[in-house]
């Protein structure tokens, strides 16, 4: 009989970088879909990470998504804060910016 995984145990990888953050990523294992296809998704923490989707310096991998972003100078020639109005940016993923606009 073969072992299997313990039960109860969360595989995971912690690492140091170079800028002093400790770093842990746990995978999320989904799978395989169309063709085979099998996105790596996982669960990660940084501890220079701000306020994520998950809470301060924990983030979900493997994802995008759109949210609302503030007004730069170099994009808009205005700075402006996130305002929970038409007059919000949208941001993909880790910040860029494709253009989206809220409409009425």
């Amino acid at each position: 009989m073969k072992a299997g995984p313990l039960v109860g145990a969360t595989p995971g990888a912690f690492q140091v970088l170079p800028s002093g953050a400790s770093t842990y990523r746990i995978p999320i294992n989904i799978p395989p879909g169309t063709a085979g296809t099998q996105p790596q998704v996982g669960i990660s923490y940084n501890s220079q990470g701000g306020n994520g989707l998950l809470g301060i310096g924990w983030s979900v991998e493997g994802m995008s998504a759109i949210t609302r972003c503030p007004q730069t100078f170099a994009q808009d020639d205005n700075f402006a804060g996130i305002t929970y109005t038409a007059t919000d940016r949208f941001c993909l993923g880790r910040g860029e910016r494709p253009g989206i606009r809220q409409t009425a």
